[in-house]
């Protein structure tokens, strides 16, 4: 049963022929946070310059150690997420990093690092846990 929450994205086209926009679960709405957390660059939201994550930072490093590379994308993942998603306590983000050939129509193929992106978090509250997992290219950022 929907809550209060709503759901991204948003359909404004919608409103003016339903009056009302999609809405959704607590659970559903801390996935579509983080993730727009993620997909955010530092500085974007010009009503708030602090919104984002450094992941798109890192987007083009090629001189960083995997390693090193790794762990600012954690320590910048974590601090986004404790900082932006206030329903979530106890954060801990995990990142898997590899490399992967992608092919697109009409072009020639390409190795992409590929971020494997596991957030865990408790929610206030309910002190239910919390997993979002998703993925993204870097060099440079993309999703599906």
């Amino acid at each position: 049963m929907p809550s209060g929450f709503l759901s991204l994205p948003l359909q404004l086209d919608l409103v003016p022929q339903r009056g009302t926009l999609q809405l959704c679960q607590i659970r559903q709405s801390i996935a579509h946070h983080i993730h727009l957390i993620l997909t955010t660059s530092l500085g974007e939201l010009a009503s708030n310059e602090a919104f984002g994550c450094g992941l798109w930072d890192a987007d083009f490093d090629n001189l960083s150690s995997r390693s090193r590379l790794k762990d600012g994308l954690v320590k910048a993942l974590e601090d986004a997420i404790k900082s932006h998603e206030p329903r979530l306590e106890q954060v801990r983000a995990d990142l898997q990093l590899h490399q992967e050939e992608i092919a697109a129509a009409g072009m020639h193929r390409r190795i992409k690092n590929r971020l494997d992106i596991t957030v865990a978090g408790i929610m206030k509250g309910t002190n239910e846990p919390v997993v979002y997992k998703d993925h993204f290219f870097i060099s440079p950022l993309s999703y599906n």
